[in-house]
């Protein structure tokens, strides 16, 4: 009988398997920012490369089975805003789009329309993805369910994500606990990445 899939702490040796989970099919915000699928996948793997999963101030756990992730989930302790892009990242954005970066200066200012920030001293899920092979299957649930463990661990009063309006794992979010809080909009957005914008969403450990 196969085991169970447990929860460890990212390695370095992950970071491959991680980058395939996040990226295999990228997010409509990184598609949009990028100009299309295959953009998607390269800006986004290249990011996440040039990132590492080892940041102590953004750990990563990730979700194994059969000796090999199959989902993933990194944190930090907020607050931490989203539609921020610095510089090193606009240059690594550049870098990787190459004849796609024509329009990017519009697309990014759309994304910055619709900042959000994730409250001060709350447990911040900046990625929770589980491979398309994997999902359906409860595995997200089960990080989330990590986080709310870690987040006592930690001594925190509240768990933040921020994620596109229309994502359908809002509703796994809510089973788990989590409320729309803040929304925010903007035309620009929604033309550039097909939803109206972003919603910040809280919960109870």
């Amino acid at each position: 009988m196969e085991a169970s899939p447990v929860v460890r702490v990212a390695k370095d040796a992950d970071l491959g398997a991680v980058v395939e989970i996040q990226h295999s099919d990228p997010a409509p915000e990184l598609i949009g920012l990028a100009g299309d699928v295959e953009r998607a996948r390269r800006l986004g793997r290249a990011l996440t490369i040039s990132d590492g999963i080892l940041d102590p101030k953004r750990p990563v756990v990730v979700l194994e089975s059969a000796a090999k992730p199959i989902a993933f989930l990194q944190y930090s302790v907020g607050p931490s805003a989203s539609g921020a892009l610095s510089a090193p990242l606009v240059v690594r954005t550049v870098a990787a789009l190459g004849s796609g970066v024509v329009g990017l200066p519009r697309r990014l200012a759309a994304r910055r329309a619709i900042r959000l920030a994730a409250p001060a001293g709350s447990l911040y899920i900046a990625e929770l993805h589980v491979h398309p092979e994997h999902r359906g299957r409860g595995f997200g649930g089960q990080l989330l369910a990590w986080s709310s463990q870690h987040c006592r661990v930690l001594g925190l009063g509240q768990r933040s994500l921020i994620t596109g309006s229309e994502n359908p794992a809002i509703r796994l979010y809510e089973r788990a606990g989590f409320e729309i809080v803040e929304r925010a909009t903007d035309a620009r957005y929604q033309q550039v990445f097909g939803e109206a914008g972003r919603v910040l969403m809280v919960a109870c450990p």
